[in-house]
């Protein structure tokens, strides 16, 4: 952490603990953002160049989105939350089945 990030931390009353942690959950929001729109273009090119789509991509991106909206539901008590992380933690699981049922037929 810079400088300037510490003062800027203290200027807004935020502990240096609190302004990494905020910085550090960005920055893990923004890496899942980044792997779903790359794994849409993965799975596009797969549907439409080789026309054989690979469901195993979506269904690691999704299981990631599931583990963290569970464990944030957990954590910070917010039911729509942890709803949200089982209903797509079911769709990667429902996704995962159809990758090795593609991959055992």
């Amino acid at each position: 952490m810079n400088p300037d990030d510490i003062l800027q931390a203290a200027q807004e009353g935020e502990t240096v603990g609190e302004f990494e942690k905020e910085v550090g959950r960005k920055g893990v929001i923004t890496a899942l953002g980044v792997s779903v729109i790359l794994c849409v273009i993965m799975v596009l090119f797969e549907l439409f160049i080789l026309k054989k789509p690979d469901m195993g991509k979506p269904a690691i991106v999704l299981a990631i989105s599931a583990t963290m909206n569970i464990y944030d539901g957990k954590k910070i008590k917010d039911r729509k939350t942890l709803i949200k992380g089982v209903v797509i933690g079911i769709i990667a699981v429902l996704l995962i089945v159809v990758y090795f049922a593609e991959c055992l037929a």
